[in-house]
């Protein structure tokens, strides 16, 4: 693979990228709602020594589907945004407490989760497109044993990710 512009090697081929599997992260809520974060052509393992930077930046088609609105987008990501979700998400799970909350790098999506000891969780986020200046707000409501398939669908695409 190489970069449209120059001809040399591209970033996703020095990050290892090229012949990878889709994985995906999805929070089912109420009334049909849906967030779901598809990763298509995501390398078996990524590691952050073989990224300039130490960023290794990860094409993401996201899908929110909420009642009254959709929108889905292809933005990046980088492997410490999920990190940085990961370890809330789990003790919140354990907890039924908190407020894990997702943000992108380049701020073009994010998802606040706030947990109720009853076991709801409210959430809250945003999808953008800044080059348009376009911006979907929305909310999704879900229970928190939904939220353990997303913890585990998490787990499995972070444990791809070595020495971010």
């Amino acid at each position: 693979m190489t970069d449209e512009h120059s001809g040399n090697p591209g970033e996703s081929q020095r990050a290892g990228y090229g012949g990878g599997q889709t994985a995906q992260v999805s929070i089912a809520g109420d009334s049909s709602a849906l967030v779901r974060l598809s990763f298509p052509d995501l390398p078996v393992h990524l590691h952050a020594a073989d990224c300039e930077g130490g960023y290794a930046f990860l094409q993401v088609d996201v899908e929110v589907a909420v009642p009254g609105f959709s929108a889905r987008r292809r933005i990046s990501m980088v492997p410490q945004d999920l990190l940085g979700f990961l370890s809330p998400l789990r003790e919140s799970q354990l907890s039924v407490s908190g407020e894990p909350t997702l943000t992108t790098l380049e701020d073009e999506f994010a998802l606040k989760l706030a947990y109720a000891p009853n076991g709801l969780v409210g959430g809250d986020g945003y999808l953008r497109d800044h080059s348009a200046g376009n911006s979907l707000a929305f909310v999704i409501n879900t229970d928190q044993t939904f939220l353990n398939e997303t913890l585990e669908q998490l787990e499995d695409l972070c444990a791809r990710f070595e020495g971010f």
